[in-house]
């Protein structure tokens, strides 16, 4: 995001080739831009309504680095799946689920591989459905190459069935 004053429009420029333009309002513009896994050179070009251009801005350099994510439904109930994605295979993959007290409440232990789905049924380590609410996921894959990736996800647990549209 930033200031454009005057402009209608801004070109966004990964190592000076244009690919994407975002529309300008009241002097401000801001949207997101994907990354490229690695090194990206990001540049911003001002375009007045008459098609003006201003000289692209100095280069930003931003080293981007996904090694892992993790998506939870909305709404995640008894039966909901995690869905872990890794750049490269983990030979095992551990959840564990906290309260926003940060009390461990359930450590789920996943399958090998880089796409791995691992269910829950919503209970904690004594067996007890836990409530409706919010929680935190801390994920752990442990990759064949001996790197340890983590990720960390809030998700709002319903005790109730989860139909379709809640996800």
């Amino acid at each position: 995001s930033g200031d454009a004053p005057g402009a209608s429009l801004v070109e966004v420029r990964f190592f000076g080739t244009a690919v994407d333009t975002f529309d300008v309002v009241g002097d401000r513009f801001s949207d997101l831009v994907t990354l490229n896994e690695g090194e990206n050179r990001i540049q911003v070009v001002a375009i007045d309504a008459a098609g003006n251009r201003t000289t692209p801005s100095v280069p930003v350099e931003v080293f981007f680095v996904q090694s892992a994510f993790t998506d939870i439904p909305k709404r995640f109930g008894p039966g909901s799946e995690f869905f872990i994605g890794l750049l490269e295979p983990a030979n095992r993959l551990l959840i564990h689920i906290f309260n926003l007290e940060g009390m461990l409440l359930q450590r789920i232990e996943g399958g090998a591989g880089d796409l791995v789905n691992i269910p829950w049924d919503g209970r904690d380590d004594r067996g007890q459905l836990l409530s409706s609410g919010p929680y935190i996921a801390v994920v752990e894959a442990f990759l064949n190459s001996g790197e340890v990736v983590r990720t960390r996800s809030a998700f709002v647990f319903s005790r109730t069935p989860v139909t379709a549209e809640d996800q």
